[in-house]
């Protein structure tokens, strides 16, 4: 498992989920895997990357995170709820907060460490998409 960071810069909530997704996505491929849970708690988000959607500001960073997801693998799309997501939360504002542009993560960082042993512990709200 990894987690990374991005800094960039002014944008919409979706946008800022689609960006984590892609980047997840992307990473996991690199990194040779080919079964991948992505999850977010953006409800629009994952809508958009199940239905046909055609918004123009946006319709370039859907098109890249779809045809991630049409790779030679098996991607699964999980809405969960905001409470549950909490360390990916955590995670994308530690570039900005720490003056960085692009961190990744192959541990915890100390920031998250407490979370993730919590959502380990407690019970995750899950909607397969």
């Amino acid at each position: 498992m990894i987690g990374f960071s991005t800094t960039i810069g002014i944008c919409s909530i979706v946008e800022v989920e689609l960006w984590g997704i892609h980047e997840g996505l992307f990473h996991a491929w690199n990194l040779g895997e080919r079964q991948v849970m992505a999850e977010t708690d953006c409800l629009e988000a994952a809508r958009m990357l199940q239905e046909s959607y055609r918004r123009a500001s946006i319709i370039t960073l859907l098109d890249c995170v779809k045809a991630l997801t049409h790779r030679d693998w098996n991607v699964v799309l999980k809405y969960i709820h905001r409470n549950a997501n909490k360390v990916a939360d955590t995670l994308a504002k530690l570039a900005t907060a720490r003056g960085e542009v692009h961190m990744v993560f192959t541990t915890p960082p100390m920031e998250v460490v407490d979370l993730v042993q919590q959502e380990v512990a407690g019970c995750v709200l899950t909607t397969a998409f």
